[in-house]
């Protein structure tokens, strides 16, 4: 797929240095935020992944190798900087409202994945809330839609 292409030949193979490391496409900042999301409570299910892996593809189109290809770029990303801040102070900036709104609702259909919600998984929901500048209805709808309601 020439975007997944694109974005792979963006990124250099060695390690980024930090300040360099957030600048990209806005895919894989999602993707970064959506295993940070699955990885919070220190526990990846596989419920998770696979969640992860449904929304690349059914969003981007990608195949399955491409959908590893990127899990694996945004994992490198995601080493390079110390904190998800300049990861979401980026997509937010470069997102519209209504696509921040989809952003928190893919951040709560991965917490859903595996059936629970622990403590540290809604601190994290909150977090991002006033990360991706969410008003309180709108992350309460976004939850509701990741919930299938």
């Amino acid at each position: 797929m020439a975007l997944f292409d694109a974005i792979k030949n963006f990124f250099t193979p060695e390690t980024p240095e930090p300040e360099k490391a957030t600048q990209g496409d806005p895919m894989v900042i999602r993707v970064i935020l959506l295993l940070e999301t699955a990885t919070y409570d220190s526990e990846f299910a596989p419920e998770e992944r696979a969640a992860i892996e449904r929304l690349l593809g059914e969003r981007y189109e990608l195949s399955d190798q491409e959908i590893h290809e990127l899990l694996a770029l945004a994992r490198s990303r995601r080493e390079a900087v110390p904190d998800i801040y300049s990861f979401t102070r980026e997509l937010a900036n470069a997102m519209s409202a209504p696509e921040r709104m989809q952003m928190m609702t893919e951040i709560w259909q991965i917490i859903f994945a595996d059936g629970r919600v622990d403590a540290e998984e809604e601190h994290f929901a909150r977090k991002m809330q006033k990360l991706l500048r969410l008003d309180h209805p709108t992350w309460i709808e976004a939850k509701i839609a990741a919930r299938g309601g």
